[in-house]
């Protein structure tokens, strides 16, 4: 590993540390990376965009943001051997590091050259265009890009089944079942010598409870059942040598209600196919806590671990990764993520050389990258439109391969030649988990979940059902006169329609301007805001007559949204600046004003002069519109620590009240008299008898109503052409 001299320091890679001989200091993971920079191009100017494109990796980040960074590298590298100065600011130009650098170890040039500026990847936009098209990694990167082996494998491939043409390719696929059981198949893992799948089953019995997990061996095409002493586990990965199977459990969230739930700790499995599997405890919930609940954990080398792990931020939560030594229990973090969106998700791992791939939520998007175990060698694979969740590298083709499913479109990359070898168009139903095996196989989990609408009528307390067999209830909003607009699409289908529900009719609504996806609607003004998904437009419709009333101009795109006579309250998506915000629109004036709030999840009116405001931290804001002034916040997690470990929160009004649901499918309260308070009024899931994810929530009137994901049982099935 490299290790440079710059003036009286001594930077070494392995570490992220410097020393003068006198002292030692670590450095958090952004003034490494930024120190790494300056070292490996230190006989330049370094802009401040460049800065923001390599080390951030990032499309925007503020000014005060780079000046603090650099402010703190500079007093870290300030001591008494090294007083002076150490990074120079040339005026309208950029940075350069000013100390003397002298190279003490380096283990192959690619090191000195891993953070040099690299070219812009090709995005999917431009799968599909001629072959010559290149994905530019750093010049050192290419020593390191001859051999994968990426976790998410299958039997590997000939030579002749590499698809060499760049135009995009349509394929029939043939289905085969793999799975025995009846239940719900989750959480599958494919071995990185591809000889086995480890995956979860979850039955009716035991809802999304589970204590073992299932492996399925490719050849003697058998499922094996493990089980676990815990009283519910998740599956997390592999390690690289396929020796061992990584497993968390799920424990209550201390000082909580037994329903709160947290992942932690970490737990092996070994010699699994034989009769005596060996189960070893690596580390406990104690020193292992705050894991996502669908993370994922993964091993290179024998005595580290790498993982996602929630951190706060600004905005709230974000995954980064992180490598745990299992000896010392000391554990860095390795990427840093943007602080907008998700953050960072491990796809699969590489032996040789030693990578992680992952993919990374952003403003505009989704990336894909590669990155070393100890945080080096970061490069940008490819621009993504939508998430991938796994890929797969054949050694012996060098070909990198993902599927979105959004588009159904196989993407192949050379490795080795950097070259795109188009797309292969390949028709399937709606999926959850699908793993690309080279260029004409995916291993896939049919989609577990029905999507579905419920309505509960606060005053009659009778729920309504809108779950029409072979038909997603999307969203769905009460118009008045017993009668409701809702987005519907077939299981299989990619388009929504609109449709109007009366008596338990659906009825086709056709609109001149192709709208179909109703925001919200208002009972008094009788009109419903809705967009057109085609042309991307957002319009105002009459009721009971659903006709266009008028076109609303937005420059936003707009996430959610509460109708209040002729007020638009949305929450909107900044691309540009890579925020959310709030947005206040009279539709008869055509006017807009910008709300101060930060990072908001959750919107509605509380009378037609204030808003209410759900904001990231599960903080409720009430802001006068008339005086633009901020009222008392309440924490629901002070109220409540039902709110500290949901991951998702709805907020409606009515004249009834304010209510919260939680993801769960869980309904509040809000009572502001005296001291706040949150009442729990009901379950959703115990209504329909199974686990629900809760996607939308509003309220009209005394109706609450929901969008709700159902569980359902799937199978595991090999696509394959034929």
């Amino acid at each position: 590993m490299a290790r440079y001299k710059i003036g009286a320091w001594i930077c070494d890679f392995a570490t992220q540390s410097i020393t003068d001989g006198a002292q030692k200091r670590e450095l958090d993971p952004l003034s490494f990376k930024l120190l790494e920079y300056f070292i490996l191009n230190n006989e330049r100017i370094i802009t401040r965009q460049e800065l923001i494109e390599q080390v951030w990796q990032k499309g925007f980040v503020d000014d005060n943001a780079i000046n603090r960074a650099i402010s703190e590298l500079r007093k870290t590298l300030k001591s008494e051997l090294e007083p002076g100065l150490s990074i120079k600011t040339h005026y309208r130009k950029g940075y350069s590091l000013f100390l003397p650098v002298e190279a003490l170890s380096c283990t192959t040039e690619q090191t000195r050259t891993a953070l040099k500026p690299t070219k812009p990847s090709i995005t999917d936009k431009e799968v599909g265009k001629s072959s010559n098209n290149r994905l530019y990694f750093s010049a050192g990167a290419v020593f390191f890009a001859t051999i994968m082996a990426i976790i998410f494998l299958f039997p590997k491939e000939s030579e002749k089944e590499v698809l060499t043409t760049s135009n995009t390719q349509s394929i029939q696929l043939t289905p085969t079942p793999l799975s025995w059981y009846q239940g719900g198949h989750n959480n599958l893992y494919l071995s990185p010598d591809q000889h086995t799948l480890a995956y979860q089953l979850y039955t009716e019995r035991e809802e999304l409870s589970t204590t073992e997990i299932y492996l399925f061996d490719f050849a003697t095409q058998t499922h094996k059942r493990i089980n676990l002493p815990y009283s519910e586990v998740s599956l997390k990965g592999w390690s690289a040598d396929n020796q061992k199977i990584f497993f968390s459990i799920f424990k209550p969230v201390p000082n909580s209600e037994a329903t709160q739930q947290t992942t932690c700790g970490v737990w092996s499995i070994t010699n699994f196919h034989s009769d005596s599997p060996h189960i070893s405890e690596l580390l406990s919930c104690d020193k292992f806590t705050n894991l996502p609940r669908l993370g994922n954990i993964f091993s290179l080398t024998p005595n580290n671990i790498i993982h996602e792990k929630s951190m706060q931020n600004e905005n709230g939560y974000t995954n980064a990764l992180f490598k745990h030594n299992l000896r010392d229990n000391s554990s860095f973090r390795i990427t840093t993520p943007s602080s907008i969106g998700q953050g960072d998700y491990i796809v699969a791992i590489t032996t040789k050389p030693q990578r992680i791939i992952f993919e990374r939520e952003t403003t505009s998007g989704y990336q894909l990258f590669m990155i070393g175990e100890n945080g080096h060698n970061l490069e940008k694979i490819a621009d993504l439109s939508e998430r991938i969740w796994s890929a797969s590298f054949n050694e012996k083709t060098g070909i990198l391969s993902w599927f979105t499913r959004g588009a159904q479109l196989m993407h192949q990359f050379d490795i080795k030649g950097k070259e795109l070898l188009g797309t292969i168009s390949m028709p399937m139903p709606l999926k959850q988990y699908t793993i690309p095996i080279g260029s004409k196989t995916l291993l896939t989990s049919t989609y577990p979940y029905h999507h579905d609408s419920l309505e509960y009528n606060m005053t009659s307390k009778r729920f309504t059902h809108f779950a029409r067999p072979g038909v997603y209830e999307s969203t769905t909003h009460y118009i008045g006169s017993n009668t409701h607009i809702a987005a519907v699409a077939g299981v299989n289908a990619k388009d929504y329609k609109l449709v109007k529900i009366k008596d338990g009719n659906y009825h086709p609504i056709k609109t001149a301007e192709e709208v179909d996806w109703p925001y919200d609607s208002d009972t008094e003004s009788n009109t419903v805001f809705a967009r057109s998904l085609h042309s991307g437009k957002y319009f105002l419709l009459n009721t009971p007559e659903l006709s266009v009333e008028k076109e609303i101009a937005l420059n936003y795109r707009v996430l959610s949204a509460r109708l209040k006579n002729n007020l638009i309250a949305a929450i909107v998506s900044d691309q540009e600046l890579g925020q959310r915000k709030v947005l206040v629109h009279n539709t008869k004036l055509s006017t807009t004003l910008e709300v101060d709030i930060a990072q908001p999840i959750s919107i509605d009116w509380l009378n037609n002069d204030t808003l209410i405001v759900l904001d990231k931290q599960h903080t409720v804001h009430f802001l006068d519109l008339n005086t633009e002034h901020k009222g008392e916040s309440l924490s629901l997690k002070e109220i409540n620590t039902e709110f500290n470990s949901a991951e998702k929160v709805y907020l409606a009004s009515s004249e009834n009240g304010i209510f919260l649901t939680i993801d769960d499918g869980k309904v509040f309260k809000l009572k502001l008299n005296g001291h706040p308070s949150l009442e729990f009024m009901l379950d959703i899931s115990k209504e329909l008898k199974s686990n629900v994810y809760v996607s939308k929530f509003n309220i009209q009137n005394d109706r609450l109503l929901f969008s709700v994901l159902n569980n359902k049982y799937n199978e595991i099935i090999l696509y394959s052409s034929s």
